[in-house]
């Protein structure tokens, strides 16, 4: 078995990989329901999530090939005018 077999033998839980993606537990719920990633694994025992670093590998991908919006011109999001 390779370094990198072992390594995705390796669990995480919702919130390490929340920490890992950079994500909210809302977003990324959210993306789950809209089908715009993958689920993950449950535990058969007690039905978490369960993350392997390839699942998380995946979703972090998506998450940065996203575009923020931009702030609009009302002055949004500035401290000082």
């Amino acid at each position: 078995m390779t370094d990198d077999a072992h390594i995705d033998d390796e669990f995480y839980t919702m919130r390490e990989a929340l920490k890992l993606i950079g994500v909210s537990r809302y977003t990324l719920l959210k993306w789950f329901a809209q089908g715009k990633v993958a689920e993950v694994p449950r535990n058969r025992r007690n039905n978490y999530r369960m993350f392997r670093r390839s699942d998380i590998e995946r979703i972090r991908a998506y998450a940065h090939q996203l575009v923020l919006p931009e702030n609009d011109q009302k002055g949004q999001g500035r401290l000082f005018d």
